[in-house]
């Protein structure tokens, strides 16, 4: 490892502006405010430069992505990368991580949005992209797993060019206190539209162990779900007056009908916890703090 970094070391003092090209900016993205603690090699560099940081990281098989600090210009090597949910990570203004999606491993699920409780921002329309999100902390953008700061939704752009994408699977799900509750799991085998894979049809797994059972029926099952009454995500098994109605899950965008909807912080992510459906009107249901929706690719 040693003769790797004295090779870059060398590469570097002779032509730095080579070593730089190589390495272009635009082939890693960088992640302010936080840093990794799976190091497992630190180096003390002579000059401020990102790039340089992450030459080191490229030269060495077992990095997955780098600390760097703004203040002191130290670049730390780590065995991780800030999209593994079992990455430990912190928050620290002075540093930046700088890393690939290109490392991804395969079959490795990617975040691409996520909804935060409570904030009075529709989900919905967040997720089909008719309103503008305010920007975003950068731990809204990383698996809710690490429990960073997130006060807003998030969205990828690639919501925006779905259909020209080689997506794979679709993973749906819910945290609360940093835990996930629910989770499910779709096929994207249509690739239209960025709402089309959350369907019955499309469901391979799920955590509800009656949701795949044979001759199960839904009156809602869809990301616009009521929209009446703007329950979305929904999937909900029949309409039988409030106090009757069975479902799964349901995101409460603002109740207006039924007792269980009235008075929430929307939105409002409810589940019901025991990996079946539950009767809405008894509040069966739990309340998650954040909605997670991931993409598996080739």
């Amino acid at each position: 490892m040693k003769m790797i970094f004295f090779f870059i070391h060398i590469l570097y003092i002779f032509n730095e502006s080579a070593c730089s090209f190589s390495f272009r900016s635009d082939t890693y993205e960088v992640l302010k405010g936080i840093k990794l603690l799976n190091t497992y090699y630190t180096l003390s560099l002579n000059h401020n430069s990102t790039n340089t940081c992450a030459v080191y990281c490229l030269a060495d098989i077992a990095c997955v992505s780098a600390n760097y600090n703004m203040v002191t210009t130290q670049c730390e090597l780590n065995s991780k990368g800030p999209l593994d949910e079992s990455a430990n990570i912190e928050e620290d203004n002075e540093w930046r991580v700088l890393y690939s999606k290109g490392d991804l491993p395969p079959s490795s699920w990617e975040l691409i949005f996520r909804g935060t409780a409570g904030i009075g921002v529709k989900i919905y329309d967040s997720y089909v992209g008719t309103i503008s999100l305010p920007t975003h902390e950068v731990g809204c953008q990383l698996p809710v797993t690490h429990n960073l700061t997130c006060t807003t939704h998030y969205r990828d752009p690639i919501l925006d060019i779905w259909s020209s994408q080689s997506i794979l699977k679709v993973k749906v799900a819910m945290y609360k206190d940093s835990v996930m509750v629910m989770n499910m799991v779709f096929n994207n085998t249509d690739n239209g539209l960025n709402t089309d894979w959350y369907s019955p049809d499309q469901l391979i797994y799920s955590s509800y162990t009656d949701m795949t059972t044979v001759g199960i029926t839904y009156n809602y099952f869809s990301i616009q779900g009521d929209e009446a009454v703007e329950r979305r995500f929904y999937i909900n098994n029949n309409y039988n007056g409030c106090p009757f109605d069975m479902g799964w899950i349901a995101v409460f965008e603002f109740g207006f009908t039924c007792s269980y909807e009235i008075g929430l912080q929307y939105p409002a992510f409810a589940y019901m916890p025991n990996n079946i459906m539950g009767q809405w009107d008894l509040k069966a249901f739990q309340f998650a703090d954040a909605l997670a929706i991931y993409i598996q690719s080739n």
